[in-house]
């Protein structure tokens, strides 16, 4: 199975920044953005159909992929969607969590590489803004290396990179 592509139904608007979200869920990432009559969300990545059918509920504007993320190709994209300004995303925390008795203490659990599929979008689009989230558990796992794997790429790329743990709940 190829997953499914849903496009877009309404037209994007030049005005604004384009987003490409990943990981993206039902949109509430990207719906931030668009709050501020400043972004559109122009493209969307997520493997779970009825998330995804959520997101295009609320994001006409959006050509959505519904499917793996490892399995999709910058061409495609490319063809499909405007170069983004910003990349929005937070890969699947499952093997990062504190919470129990969800968390999946699996080292190898595939979930746990999925920022590395995120670096691979930034470096290939090169949008202008990058915001990747994540669980305050990524800052320790594999004692802080994977954290640090993915600030060193973003740096490498060129991106300066700034990292600070907040509550959600505080901001609405």
């Amino acid at each position: 199975d190829n997953g499914r592509i849903i496009e877009r139904t309404t037209s994007l608007d030049a005005s604004k920044h384009s987003i490409m979200d990943l990981f993206c869920g039902i949109g509430g990432f990207s719906h931030g953005f668009e709050k501020t009559g400043e972004f559109q969300v122009a493209s969307a990545v997520d493997l779970l159909g009825d998330r995804l059918d959520t997101f295009c509920a609320n994001h006409s504007s959006a050509t959505a992929y519904g499917r793996d993320i490892r399995e999709l190709t910058i061409k495609q994209i490319e063809r499909d969607s405007p170069r983004p300004f910003v990349i929005v995303g937070g890969p699947p925390c499952q093997g990062f969590s504190s919470l129990r008795p969800f968390r999946n203490v699996e080292w190898n659990d595939p979930r746990n590489n999925l920022g590395e599929e995120f670096v691979r979008f930034v470096s290939s689009l090169r949008p202008d803004w990058i915001v990747f989230e994540n669980v305050v558990g990524l800052l320790t796992h594999g004692k802080g290396t994977t954290f640090k794997s993915i600030t060193a790429a973003f740096e490498e790329l060129g991106y300066r990179t700034s990292a600070k743990v907040i509550n959600g709940a505080h901001f609405g």
